[in-house]
């Protein structure tokens, strides 16, 4: 399969980097999956899970309000947070609710 390669940034750290096969995130108009060669868009992501296809393995997480850039070859998603499962804190997302 075709890959791209795909940054997700936030304004902390640069949270993912590398080729992806497949990328998975909630847009205003629902969800959105993207391979490469898509065509060049830009899209509003909103909160929600993301997956990436990397190496033919799913990784999960979960992102806040943000945007993407996508291109043929390229695929870059900015938002406020990104966090792994493991890196959720129940108590905060809790209290944020």
């Amino acid at each position: 399969m075709s890959t791209f390669y795909l940054e997700v940034i936030t304004p902390e750290r640069n949270f993912f980097s590398g080729e992806a096969e497949c990328v998975i995130f909630r847009s205003v108009d629902g969800e959105m999956g993207v391979l490469a060669k898509h065509a060049p868009t830009v899209a509003a992501v909103n909160i929600g899970p993301l997956k990436i296809n990397s190496s033919g393995k799913w990784i999960e997480a979960v992102v806040t309000d943000g945007f993407a850039k996508i291109m043929p070859d390229k695929v870059v998603i900015m938002t406020d947070s990104a966090e792994y499962p493991e890196e959720i804190d129940v108590n905060r997302a809790k209290a944020a609710k």
